[in-house]
């Protein structure tokens, strides 16, 4: 009887301390602060492996934190069909991410459904549907022509009028190649590159005028006739560069810098400073000075440096874009020099 009692009260503090704990660890992902939630979910699956809400509190923290593949066994154990629905319609649908930037595209469609079917709860069902239109997986795409490269997958709005796709497709392929050289970015999944025929109907279906990158998903929209490098190379910059700091006029300034036009850069900046700034003005007023201005100043800004100081430094300021970095690695000299260029 006594060995019993003894029994019961030990069993009765570890639910005690497990509750505890569980409440806990709910808190910590709903403060956001994924890295602590991650550590004590870790720790608790120590003494309960299969327990669903602790799985799927872990798993999401993964996926919050960009740990993809980490977070998908954790995600598929609380989708079990014994969790609650509405554990199984979230833990579907960050699924659906997961698989997303595995490259797996079918299998992301599959999941992002799934939380559709279950109906659960209407944040869950938004959260999904919001997944497939920024994944471009909707009907809408499904008669969108497809073409694989080594890096890139492109798909071509009906009707595109372009005679050679696969001319059209290793021109952006080689570019990828040839920008990489500098960047030495690797993504986590092939770039999807959609190839916009009739670009007004990009603003109706992404809400964006063309063209655009997503870094985080590896995404381009592009108009058909857009200048090969400029969007790959905002993705490339981030994944090899990983800037901590970001600055409009260097940022958009690289892009212009590796567009692969070869177009004269310095030319277009003169042409475009009429009101004959500098560059710390114009770096002051970036955010309030159109893309008319910033991308061919930022252009002929970032090309000057790379031509005249050399790859390390220049992948020190893209790393950290700020003012200060950007006088510590060139100096005020260097950027009086180029004032006296772009001023008429």
């Amino acid at each position: 009887m006594k060995s019993h009692l003894i029994l019961t009260l030990v069993f009765l503090s570890i639910q005690f301390c497990m509750a505890q704990k569980s409440a806990r660890l709910d808190s910590l992902y709903s403060s956001i602060e994924y890295e602590q939630a991650i550590e004590l979910g870790r720790e608790m699956l120590v003494n309960v492996p299969t327990d669903p809400t602790v799985n799927h509190i872990l798993g999401r923290a993964l996926a919050d934190t960009k740990k993809y593949s980490e977070a998908k066994p954790y995600l598929l154990q609380s989708a079990d069909s014994e969790s609650p629905e509405w554990m199984q319609a979230w833990s579907y649908a960050y699924l659906g991410i997961c698989e997303y930037i595995s490259d797996n595209k079918v299998d992301s469609k599959v999941y992002l459904e799934k939380t559709l079917a279950l109906n659960a709860t209407k944040n869950s069902n938004n959260f999904a549907q919001n997944h497939l239109n920024w994944f471009q997986m909707t009907e809408y795409f499904e008669d969108w022509q497809v073409v694989e490269k080594e890096h890139i997958r492109f798909y071509f709005q009906p009707n595109h009028g372009i005679e050679n796709l696969n001319e059209y497709c290793d021109t952006r392929e080689n570019a990828y190649q040839i920008n990489n050289q500098f960047f030495e970015a690797e993504p986590y999944k092939k770039i999807d590159y959609f190839v916009w025929s009739k670009p007004k109907d990009a603003i109706k279906i992404v809400g964006k005028n063309l063209g655009f990158a997503d870094s985080d998903l590896c995404k381009i929209n592009s108009s058909i006739n857009q200048t090969i490098g400029h969007e790959m190379t905002h993705i490339l910059c981030d994944f090899g560069m990983k800037p901590t700091n970001r600055n409009r006029l260097i940022n958009e300034g690289v892009a212009v810098a590796f567009d692969l036009s070869h177009s004269d850069k310095m030319k277009a900046a003169i042409r475009t400073n009429t009101e004959n700034l500098g560059i710390k003005d114009i770096n002051e007023r970036a955010e309030e000075l159109p893309e008319a201005y910033i991308y061919p100043v930022g252009g002929a800004f970032i090309e000057y440096l790379l031509k005249n100081f050399g790859d390390e430094k220049l992948k020190s300021l893209l790393r950290d874009q700020s003012w200060n970095h950007l006088i510590e690695l060139y100096g005020t000299e260097v950027l009086a020099e180029f004032d006296k260029k772009i001023k008429s």
